[in-house]
């Protein structure tokens, strides 16, 4: 009978401890995921350390510094637009000098 309340007090004891793990490691991953969110917001608000972009349509490596992630993404939109209008416009050119050959 002792073994038995014995077993009894030793899997109440275990089922509490695995519940207050759980409660607290899902307290923790909150907190966590509340940290990580607002270090990303952060960072998105500007960029304090001069960066490198790589802009891949440009194919150009473009350096800020102190500029916001709006202004960067901004200017490299400009910058694959200026030459994506080049290529369109070195495409007709060759188009061009082709049908006068």
């Amino acid at each position: 009978m002792s073994v038995l309340k014995l077993y009894s007090l030793f899997f109440t004891i275990f089922s509490l401890y695995l519940i207050l793990q759980a409660s607290t490691a899902k307290a923790a991953s909150s907190d966590n995921y509340n940290n990580v969110k607002n270090e990303f917001n952060k960072s998105n608000e500007s960029v304090n350390v001069k960066s490198v972009q790589i802009d891949p349509v440009a194919n150009t490596r473009l350096e800020y510094a102190d500029a916001s992630l709006a202004d960067i993404s901004s200017h490299m939109a400009e910058r694959r637009k200026t030459v994506q209008d080049k290529n369109k416009n070195n495409s007709r050119a060759d188009i061009e000098h082709s049908a006068s050959i």
